[in-house]
């Protein structure tokens, strides 16, 4: 099993804003190669990966990466 936490730091607003956002996007993206749980601490959006094999655990993390990118360009704006 292989495992990936990420924690981006962002504002407790932005980070509530970005957790609803992303979180039917990855709810979709599900398989039963890997898992993805989104949560926030202290302002932080956690992120956490597991995946029984490499390509899927990148494959996991580039959509949840991609989603968090995309939800932070909108706030930005």
């Amino acid at each position: 099993m292989f495992d990936l936490s990420i924690e981006i730091e962002m504002r407790p607003k932005e980070a509530e804003i970005a957790l609803q956002a992303i979180t039917p996007e990855l709810g979709a993206r599900q398989s039963a190669r890997s898992s993805t749980a989104v949560n926030i601490k202290k302002g932080s959006l956690l992120v956490g990966i597991s995946a029984g094999d490499k390509t899927a655990l990148r494959a996991a993390a580039n959509a949840a990466l991609n989603s968090i990118i995309l939800s932070k360009a909108i706030l930005e704006v």
